[in-house]
């Protein structure tokens, strides 16, 4: 209980100043906010649950590394590796080579990166490798989205599809598989996706808030509406996932 309040009071006192704070707490008027609410709660609530002492961290893929502030109070170190330098950045080098030693972290957190993996298979195991035992991994990835290479984009992810791929990594096991909200406001989040380029390539902005606003609250709506779309059931459209896996002993 001491750590989850301790995690609380830091998370609100780094959260103000540190970089990409939108993707932990997007106005209502982003287009992304459907996407950003849903995986900061995720992360936040799977800390809570499998991450009870302090931990090493490894941030696999990190960019500017925005999800920090909800691990900083319970990480003993802090790790960020990418396939290019940058700031706070200590290891260079792609997911499917990591250059880290075995079993030396406790969590391995890798947000939005898989689908712009090329072999996902080879960066489970390596994630897997360098997890002590007992350790978990936290991956999301996009179950239903537009093409959007950083630099490539080669896949999208259905349930089955992801529960698979952690059968098949050596040395991990599946324990949770949470989705990122269900079939409404997935429709949002693509009603905002293309509002968003459009407003981006010069209509006017004013309008595209107030229309993403009116989305973002029909998706919402939807979900609480409508429970007949919603994972695992058939037919559904997810946009989004969290796979939570544990380093087998």
């Amino acid at each position: 209980m001491k750590i989850r309040h301790s995690v609380s009071q830091r998370f609100d006192r780094i959260d103000r100043s540190w970089p990409a704070r939108r993707e932990r707490r997007p106005s209502f008027f982003n287009p992304y906010y459907l996407h950003y609410t849903a995986l900061a709660r995720s992360l936040a609530d799977a800390r809570d649950r499998y991450v009870d002492r302090p931990a090493a961290v490894l941030d696999v893929g990190c960019g500017r590394m925005p999800y920090y502030p909800l691990f900083e109070a319970i990480a003993s170190d802090y790790v960020g590796s990418d396939v290019a330098p940058g700031p706070r950045i200590r290891h260079v080098c792609p997911v499917e080579e990591l250059d880290v030693g075995d079993a030396t972290f406790d969590l391995v957190l890798c947000t939005q990166v898989l689908e712009h993996v090329s072999d996902p298979q080879r960066a489970l195991a390596e994630m897997a490798r360098v997890l002590r035992p007992g350790g978990h991994a936290f991956l999301t990835t996009h179950g239903v989205w537009p093409y959007h290479p950083y630099p490539t984009d080669y896949r999208r992810w259905t349930q089955q599809g992801l529960e698979d791929l952690v059968e098949r990594s050596e040395g991990l096991t599946l324990v949770e598989l949470v989705p990122h909200r269900g079939t409404a406001a997935c429709m949002a989040l693509l009603t905002n996706f293309y509002v968003d380029v459009v407003v981006r390539r010069g209509r006017s902005r004013r309008l595209g808030s107030a229309l993403t606003g009116l989305v973002n609250a029909a998706g919402l709506l939807g979900e609480r509406l409508d429970n007949r779309f919603v994972y695992p059931k058939q037919e559904t459209l997810i946009h989004n996932f969290l796979v939570i896996a544990r380093r087998s002993d």
